[in-house]
C-alpha cells in the first residue's frame, strides 16, 4: 500500500525567556513520565498485559489522575498531561508487543530445533532411500497446504502446521524424516542430498538465536530519562559504594569479591521527553511581518503557538522544500478561523495530522550561542541555550492535492455513515427509546455534526495533481546484498516474464548523458541515436582541461573506500584515545541511498509499474548476529578473544550499508509518486538479480493466494 503519512521538521526560534519556560515545563513533564512508567510496571494487572502484549489506555489514565495532584507536577498545561499519557502508552505498547513477539519467536525456534535435531538421530537409526523421503515429503506438503487453505481465516503459518504434524508422528520415522526434509529446505522439496556439515552449522546458528532471545526476554523495563542528572548521581554512588565491614570473614570476603567485578553504570538519556500534540487543533498558526534594511519589501515569517502556552510564539525556520507545506498549514488554519461556525469544514481535512515538540543539542558551528562574548559564558551553560527546539509535523500527503483531499473526504463520510448505522436522522427521544445511554447519544451527536461538515463545507482550494495509474501486473523487485547495495528486476508477474534486470552500477549510471566540447560549446556525444564522430571518421574526445561529471556509481566505490579507510583509522586512533566520530560517511551514504531510491522510482515510472517489492528486514540483525557468533565459536572454540575479533571484523563488513534507511528512502520516494511498496521475504542461496525476481514474483503470489 502507498504510505500516505510522512514527517517534516522545522527549527523553532524564540526568545531566551520562552525557551527557558518550555525547558522547565518539559523537564517536569519528563519526571511525570518517569513516575508514570514506574507506576504502570507496579500495577496488579501488568502480568496480564504482558500475556496480551497490549496495555489499556483507560487504566493508564486512571494511574495518571492522582499524579496530577502531586506538588511537583501541579501547574503543567493540560496538553502536557495528555502527552505524558500518550508517551507512556506508546512506550509500553511497543515494549509489550516486542516481548510478546520475542516469546512467540522463541517458542517457534525451539520447536524447529527440537524437530530438526531428531534428524541426526534418525539418519543413524534408519536407512530410508532419499527418493522415498521425497515422495513422502510431497504427500505431507500437499496435506499441509490443503489444511492451510481450510484454516485460512485463522492465518496459521505452514511451518506451524508441519510442526504440529511432526509432534504427532512419533512412531512413524519415515513421516518424521519427510517433515524434517521440508523444515530443513525452507518448506520445499530438494533433489540434492543433505550436507550434514551444513546442517550442523544451521543448528549451531539456531541455538545462538535462541540464547539471544532468552537474554532479550529478561531485558529490563523502560526506565525513562534523566534531564536533571539526579538518577545518574544516585547510580554512581551505588556503583562506587564501599561494602560494609563485617566480623564474619566469609561475608567480608564475598563483599570484597564483588568489588573486583566490573559494574556497568546505566546511562539514561538527558534530553526531556517530547510533547505530543495529537490534533491539528492544538497548534495556532500566524504570520509576522519583518522589515529588513537591505530589502525593498518586508519579509513574512510563519509563526506557531501551542495549546496550553498561547502566550509564547515561535518562528518557523525550515528548508525551502518544506516551506510550501507549512504555508498550507497556515492557509488551513486561517481559512478555518475566518469562516463562520456553520460554514467551517471538518478538522479531519487539515493537511497537518499531529505534531511533536523536541529538544536537540545544538551542534551548529555558527549558532547564535557561539557568537556571544565570554562575559556571557554562564548563560551559555544553561540547557535552553545549548539546545534547540524542533517541531516535527506529521502530514497526510493526500491532503496536499485537491484530488487526494476529495478521496479522503469521501472515505471519511463513508466511515461515519457506517458507524452511525442509520441513526443520523433520528431525534434524541427516538435514540433514548433505542436504549442508548447519555454518552452514546452525545457521541451520535458529534458524529452527526462531523458528517454535516464533511457534506456541506469544503476545505480551502489546493493544487490539482493527476494520480499515478500503474499497471498492477508490472512489479519492480529490489534485493539487498552485503557486497552491492541493490539489484533490480522488472517483472510481468502474470506472464512470469522478466522485462528488465539491472545491477546497482547499471541502475545508477542509466540515463547519464555523455557530453563533448566542440568549438567552445557543450554537445551531447550521442545525437539522434548515433554517436558523433570526427570528420575523418575517428572518435571525438573531451577537450583537455575540462572536468567531466563522474558517473554516480563512482560514489558507491568511494563510499566503500571510505569505510575501509575509516575502519583502519578508527582502530589506530582508538588505541591512542584520540578518535572523534564524524558524520561525513553518513551524509554521503544518505545521499547515495536517496539517489538509488530516486533511480528505482524513475525506472518504475518509465515501466508503468504498479508496485515496488523490497526485502523484509525484520529480524535480519538477530539472524546475522547469531550466524557470526556461531561461526566464531566453530572456528575458534574456547578462545573468547579471537571470537570477539572475528565477529568485530565480520560485523563491520556486513553493516557497511544502512538497509533500513535505504528502505525508508525507497518508501518515501515511491509514496510521493503514488506507487505502492510491499515488503516480502528475500530468499537465500541464489544470485542477487535472481533474488530480485523472486521477491517480485512472491508479491504477486501473496496477492492471489
Amino acid at each position: 500500500m502507498v504510505v500516505s503519512m510522512f514527517t517534516i521538521q522545522s527549527r523553532l526560534c524564540a526568545s531566551e525567556e520562552t525557551r527557558r519556560y518550555f525547558w522547565e515545563l518539559m523537564e517536569k513533564h519528563t519526571l511525570l513520565v518517569n513516575e508514570l512508567l514506574e507506576k504502570i510496571a507496579q500495577h496488579p494487572q501488568f502480568q496480564e498485559w504482558q500475556k496480551k502484549g497490549a496495555i489499556s489506555g483507560n487504566t493508564v489514565r486512571g494511574i495518571l489522575a492522582p499524579l496530577k495532584e502531586n506538588s511537583g507536577y501541579v501547574g503543567l498545561p493540560g496538553r502536557f498531561y495528555t502527552s505524558a499519557e500518550l508517551i507512556s502508552c506508546y512506550t509500553y505498547k511497543s515494549w509489550l508487543a516486542l516481548q510478546k513477539e520475542r516469546q512467540l519467536q522463541l517458542l517457534g525456534k525451539k520447536r524447529w530445533l527440537q524437530a530438526v535435531e531428531s534428524e541426526l538421530e534418525l539418519i543413524a537409526t534408519t536407512d530410508f532411500n532419499p527418493d522415498e523421503i521425497r515422495v513422502k515429503a510431497h504427500e505431507i506438503q500437499k496435506k499441509a497446504l490443503d489444511k492451510l487453505n481450510k484454516e485460512s481465516k485463522k492465518q496459521k503459518a505452514l511451518i506451524s502446521i508441519l510442526l504440529d504434524m511432526h509432534d504427532g508422528t512419533a512412531e512413524a520415522p519415515l513421516s518424521r524424516r519427510a517433515i524434517n526434509h521440508l523444515l530443513i529446505n525452507n518448506l520445499k522439496i530438494n533433489e540434492k542430498e543433505q550436507n550434514l556439515d551444513q546442517l550442523s552449522e544451521r543448528l549451531d546458528k539456531k541455538r545462538k538465536e535462541i540464547e539471544r532471545l532468552e537474554e532479550q526476554l529478561t531485558s529490563r523495563l523502560p526506565k525513562g530519562r534523566d534531564p536533571t542528572e539526579q538518577r545518574y548521581l544516585e547510580n554512581l554512588c551505588h556503583v562506587t559504594a564501599l561494602p560494609e565491614l563485617s566480623d564474619d570473614p566469609e561475608k567480608l570476603a564475598a563483599e570484597l569479591e564483588t568489588l573486583t567485578v566490573q559494574k556497568q553504570l546505566p546511562l539514561l538519556k538527558e534530553l526531556p521527553y517530547p510533547i505530543q500534540f495529537g490534533s491539528s487543533g492544538d497548534l495556532y498558526w500566524s504570520v509576522e511581518t519583518q522589515e529588513k534594511k537591505h530589502c525593498q519589501r518586508p519579509q513574512q515569517r510563519i509563526c506557531v503557538r501551542f495549546k496550553g502556552a498561547k502566550d509564547h510564539t515561535f518562528k518557523i525556520q525550515c528548508d525551502c522544500r518544506q516551506l510550501s507545506i507549512f504555508r498550507q498549514f497556515l492557509i488551513d488554519y486561517q481559512t478555518y478561523q475566518e469562516l463562520p461556525y456553520e460554514e467551517r469544514f471538518s478538522q479531519g481535512l487539515f493537511a497537518l495530522r499531529s505534531a511533536c515538540l523536541i529538544w536537540r543539542k545544538d551542534d551548529s558551528k555558527h549558532g547564535s550561542n557561539k557568537k556571544r562574548t565570554t562575559d556571557n559564558q554562564e548563560a551559555q551553560l544553561k540547557p535552553w541555550n545549548t539546545h534547540r527546539l524542533y517541531l516535527h509535523c506529521t502530514v497526510d500527503r493526500q491532503m496536499l492535492t485537491a484530488e487526494g483531499t476529495e478521496q479522503v473526504r469521501e472515505a471519511k463520510k463513508k466511515e461515519v455513515i457506517k458507524t452511525l448505522k442509520n441513526k443520523e436522522k433520528l431525534q434524541e427521544l427516538e435514540l433514548e427509546q433505542l436504549g442508548l445511554t447519555k454518552t452514546q447519544i452525545e457521541s451520535v451527536g458529534r458524529k452527526r455534526s462531523t458528517l454535516t461538515y464533511l457534506e456541506k463545507n469544503s476545505p480551502p482550494p489546493r493544487p490539482n495533481a493527476k494520480p499515478y495509474q500503474g499497471q498492477p501486473h508490472i512489479v519492480v523487485g529490489v534485493s539487498f546484498s552485503r557486497h552491492e547495495p541493490v539489484a533490480i528486476a522488472v517483472v510481468d508477474v502474470e506472464k512470469e516474464e522478466v522485462l528488465e534486470r539491472q545491477s546497482a552500477k547499471e541502475l545508477l549510471n542509466r540515463g547519464e548523458a555523455q557530453y563533448i566540447w566542440r568549438n567552445g560549446k557543450k554537445e551531447p556525444l550521442i545525437k539522434d541515436g548515433t554517436e558523433q564522430r570526427h570528420p575523418n571518421g575517428g572518435k571525438l574526445y573531451i577537450r583537455k582541461g575540462k572536468r567531466v561529471r563522474r558517473k554516480p556509481h563512482r560514489l558507491v566505490q568511494q563510499l566503500h573506500q571510505r569505510h575501509q579507510q575509516n575502519s583502519r583509522r578508527r582502530s589506530e586512533e582508538q588505541k591512542q584515545d584520540r578518535y572523534r566520530s564524524s558524520n561525513s560517511d553518513s551524509d554521503l551514504g544518505l545521499y547515495v541511498e536517496r539517489l538509488i531510491a530516486s533511480k528505482i522510482v524513475e525506472l518504475a515510472l518509465q515501466r508503468k509499474a504498479g508496485t515496488i517489492a523490497i526485502p523484509q528486514l525484520k529480524g535480519i540483525r538477530e539472524s546475522v548476529e547469531s550466524d557470526i557468533r556461531a561461526r566464531a565459536e566453530r572456528l575458534f572454540p574456547n578462545e573468547k578473544e579471537r571470537q570477539k575479533e572475528y565477529g568485530k571484523g565480520y560485523r563491520a563488513s556486513f553493516h557497511s550499508w544502512s538497509y533500513s534507511r535505504l528502505s525508508d528512502c525507497i518508501k518515501e520516494c515511491a509514496s510521493s509518486e503514488g506507487i505502492a511498496v510491499v515488503i516480502r521475504q528475500q530468499p537465500s542461496g541464489i544470485e542477487l538479480e535472481q533474488k530480485a525476481i523472486a521477491i517480485a514474483l512472491s508479491s504477486y503470489n501473496v496477492k492471489t493466494s
